[in-house]
């Protein structure tokens, strides 16, 4: 009861969020954590229940098959992009004569002086999984009166990750004619960068994202009314980002492993003698994600998009700044919690059920994981000179002195995926056939997810397809 309680204050926390916050735009940031498509606990369990929590059948299994896709978002342009920009205008910037609306200053990047153009991104991403679940009664394995009700399952979901910026260029003038740096498209995928690239195409991955091996106890199973608690480790088996590329596919938690309890409950709102029945059921999960090590590519405070200047070291040649903002980070990851509500319709051998769900993380904590070189500023005018009010637009006057970027002028939200809430509406159609010695079930179902703040993350739409049985 403690566990469900504290699950359910930490939702609450998470809904609670301020106006302000739920307003405020999380632009120019270099990672972006994606829901798992097999992440859906509606999908997950809906129809998964019965078979799941059945006490007088000793196996179960379940095959699943889910799929999400996104839509167009302006917002999510900005969230990779900067404040109030859905493009990117390039020019040069040392001519004071040029006008205000340029956006990127092209000699950051290593364009001509002469260059203009405009940067377009449409971010899009699609999952697919299939993922087989399996249970395994421990009443009949140990004649223990403890383990009563106790079973065990395991998970193992197949995905298909899909990402794609879309990266376009338009009314491109003055590109250059030889060399790899030649226009807006060479220049961020320049085979010096070593991160944060942009791709002109898509990606895909395929792995196994997790198996998850975890108990469970059905407290309560009586065909009608069920309640039942469970515990899992959630163990990765796709390799992490690798960030060489801004908007990688994310297959499972990027890495970490999770420590999850989940409750479900449900409640007959009729009689059992009446030949339709209606029940209210009631979902709750948590996954405690673990620590671990990635390589990150972070802002300067107040300064969107720093990552692309050029700095050095003093009296040496400039460096791009992707590699140089680039660091090995721990990376402390957010408890993933969600919730899933709603109305289960049953009529004979046919179940309908619609609902509401909602899914929430907290802010990612990052820390370097070993300590800043305070010997790189931004470069001015020479070898010898460094521009530290220079901005991704322009070049400022040289300091009076070399200027180093120091370890407080970096900006570790940049790279971290912020507190994120989304909100769910989901209906599906299924059946089922109960026999003596086994049960069977099917169910079709679809949802729509929106975001609480529209530049953290997706809206995105999806169905999903079930099948298995018990005996």
């Amino acid at each position: 009861m403690k566990k469900i309680i504290g699950i359910t204050l930490l939702g609450c926390s998470l809904l609670s969020a301020s106006e302000s916050e739920r307003k405020t735009e999380k632009t120019s940031i270099s990672h972006l954590f994606v829901r798992p498509v097999h992440d859906n606990l509606t999908a997950r369990t809906n129809y998964w229940h019965d078979s799941l929590l059945d006490t007088d059948k000793q196996n179960a299994y379940q095959i699943l098959t889910q799929y999400h896709h996104s839509f167009d978002s302006d917002a999510m342009r900005r969230h990779f992009l900067v404040a109030n920009r859905n493009e990117l205008f390039f020019q040069e910037g040392v001519d004071p004569t040029l006008p205000a609306v340029r956006d990127v200053r092209a000699n950051w990047i290593g364009l001509p002086t002469n260059f203009t153009g405009t940067l377009k991104i449409d971010p899009q991403l699609w999952q697919w999984s299939v993922m087989f679940s399996a249970r395994h009664s421990f009443d009949k394995l140990f004649d223990i009166a403890f383990l009563k009700n106790w079973f065990g399952f395991i998970n193992i979901p197949l995905v298909i990750a899909h990402t794609n910026m879309n990266f376009t260029q338009e009314g491109v003038t003055n590109a250059g004619t030889t060399g790899e740096i030649r226009d807006i498209l060479t220049a961020f995928n320049n085979s010096t960068w070593n991160y944060q690239k942009i791709r002109t195409g898509s990606k895909t991955s395929v792995h196994v994202a997790e198996v998850r091996l975890g108990i469970g106890r059905s407290l309560l199973s009586n065909g009608r009314a069920t309640a039942a608690t469970y515990s899992a480790l959630s163990i990765p088996t796709a390799k992490k980002q690798t960030n060489e590329y801004m908007f990688e596919p994310q297959v499972g938690y990027n890495g970490h492993v999770g420590i999850i309890f989940g409750a479900h409950l449900q409640l007959p709102l009729t009689r059992e003698e009446n030949r339709g029945q209606a029940m209210f059921f009631l979902d709750f999960e948590n996954n405690s994600l673990i620590r671990n090590k990635q390589f990150r590519t972070f802002d300067l405070k107040n300064k969107q998009w720093s990552r692309f200047l050029q700095y050095r070291k003093n009296g040496f040649a400039a460096e791009q700044g992707v590699n140089i903002m680039t660091r090995k980070t721990r990376c402390s990851p957010y408890s993933i919690t969600q919730a899933s509500s709603g109305m289960r319709f049953m009529f004979r051998k046919v179940e309908g059920q619609i609902g509401f769900g909602v899914w929430g993380h907290g802010v990612e904590r990052l820390v370097l994981d070993t300590a800043w070189e305070e010997q790189y500023g931004i470069i001015g005018t020479t070898t010898t000179t460094t521009a530290s009010a220079s901005t991704i637009a322009s070049l400022a006057a040289n300091d009076a002195t070399f200027t180093v970027v120091k370890t407080t002028d970096i900006d570790l939200a940049s790279a971290a995926s912020p507190a994120t809430v989304t909100f769910s509406a989901h209906a599906s159609l299924g059946g089922r056939g109960r026999g003596e010695n086994a049960d069977g079930f099917w169910g079709i179902g679809s949802f729509v997810e929106i975001p609480r703040n529209n530049t953290k993350a997706f809206k995105i739409w999806g169905f999903w397809a079930t099948v298995g049985g018990a005996f």
